[in-house]
């Protein structure tokens, strides 16, 4: 990460990557930490319109997933192709995370509001339970 000698936090290279991009790409994720606990934007895109959580996503990498989701403002963001972090996931096969993008904070909320009709509709609509216990319900994310 010597391009950002110097730099800001959000600093970008000439392909609009910030470092935690880079971190994220190279699957790093003790550099993610360090980045996000230093005050970085994880919803900063990059110039194809992809957030850290896209790439994270598309690379089903699920630890680094879950890092983002704890930090991100919004996961809804969509890149210059009009998909949103969990349309990456699907096409690139990675179910579970499609799962827990989706419709863990919708699953998660209704079990934590007692909501059994919501549980199964969302059941039913393809919420993986395994996709819900891939993160942690004590530390639920922003959005649930």
């Amino acid at each position: 990460m010597r391009q950002f000698k110097g730099a800001g936090p959000d600093a970008l290279t000439e392909d609009g990557c910030t470092a935690l991009h880079i971190a994220v790409k190279g699957h790093h994720l003790d550099c993610a930490k360090l980045l996000l606990a230093s005050g970085v934007r994880a919803n900063i895109s990059n110039t194809n319109g992809d957030t850290p959580l896209h790439l994270a996503a598309g690379l089903g990498d699920k630890d680094m997933v879950k890092l983002l989701l704890r930090k991100v403002m919004n996961k809804e963001i969509c890149n210059h192709l009009g998909k949103a972090a969990y349309d990456v996931a699907a096409e690139s096969g990675h179910t579970i995370l499609f799962d827990v993008l989706r419709l863990w904070g919708k699953l998660s909320k209704a079990a934590r509001k007692g909501e059994e009709r919501v549980i199964n509709w969302l059941l039913d609509n393809g919420a993986s339970i395994n996709g819900a216990h891939f993160l942690d319900l004590s530390h639920p994310t922003p959005y649930n």
